[in-house]
């Protein structure tokens, strides 16, 4: 018997002792098995490379910014608008001759000198009149206000600032009848004393 488990336990040495040297092995077997597959594909990699161009591979990077082109606040407002473009929407800038002549620009400030003066003739009269004892050029008072209001009208104004928008019909009427008949007087005033007047406005 002690025999049979001294046997025993040397079989069971030597399977431990085989197991490791099985486990090694098989890790072994394993490696080279690994580098022949490597060896195989480099192989095949330059075996394709003697017959075949190798692709370069295109690498993509979102990270840099791409500028869009600015597009103007019209054509941004015609983009996001719901109806379709027409095709008379080109917008040219319109370019203002420069004078190169010195006398025209001294032309055009007279010009503007003048149509100012034509507009507000009147307002010059009245204040004149009204204090002979001392004559000026400028405006005073209510005046100046109406001659500021003229200017607005002839920069793009709705309205005149003097118009009351809230008034009883009777009272509206009366007002512009009486307005009519002082600028038609005073037109026929200055016709008859060979004054050139501004040409009358919004009829």
């Amino acid at each position: 018997m002690a025999a049979k488990t001294m046997a025993k336990s040397v079989s069971t040495k030597r399977k431990r002792e085989g197991g490791l040297s099985a486990r090694k092995i098989r890790v072994l077997e394993e490696e080279e098995a690994t580098k022949e597959v490597d060896e195989e594909r480099s192989s095949e990699d330059s075996d394709e490379d003697d017959g075949v161009k190798r692709r370069k591979i295109d690498v993509v990077e979102h990270t840099s910014a791409v500028s869009a082109p600015k597009m103007s606040k019209a054509e941004l407002k015609a983009f996001m608008s719901a109806r379709p473009p027409s095709s008379a929407t080109t917008t040219t800038a319109l370019t203002t001759p420069t004078p190169t002549d010195p006398t025209d620009k001294d032309n055009t400030a007279n010009d503007l000198a003048l149509h100012r003066l034509l507009t507000e003739s009147h307002l010059l009269t009245s204040s004149t009149a009204s204090s002979s004892s001392h004559q000026t050029h400028t405006l005073e008072g209510t005046n100046r206000h109406r001659a500021t209001d003229l200017r607005i009208q002839a920069l793009g104004g709705k309205g005149s600032l003097f118009v009351q928008a809230k008034m009883p019909m009777h009272m509206r009427k009366g007002i512009a009848a009486k307005a009519e008949e002082r600028e038609k007087g005073r037109r026929e005033g200055a016709r008859e004393g060979g004054i050139i007047l501004e040409r009358m406005g919004g009829k």
